[in-house]
């Protein structure tokens, strides 16, 4: 489902959440990168912070990347 797809996780906190994000990303065929550059395909936000426009989610549109929730990868 997600070859081709680079993903970047930009969630604060909750790093149980990110390793699952991760392992089902990875495992439907896409790469998750700790970077966000124009190679992200990708961003996956909390609701607050797509409804904020947290910085990493501004970044994400200028590098005219999808930026999506978590619930999108499950």
């Amino acid at each position: 489902i997600f070859q081709g797809c680079n993903f970047h996780i930009a969630l604060a906190g909750d790093p149980k959440l990110k390793t699952e994000i991760t392992a089902v990303i990875k495992r439907r065929g896409g790469n998750v990168s700790f970077g966000l550059t124009k190679s992200i395909s990708h961003v996956i936000a909390s609701e607050k912070e797509i409804n904020e426009d947290s910085s990493k989610v501004k970044q994400a549109y200028q590098l005219s990347c999808w930026v999506v929730p978590p619930t999108w990868v499950f």
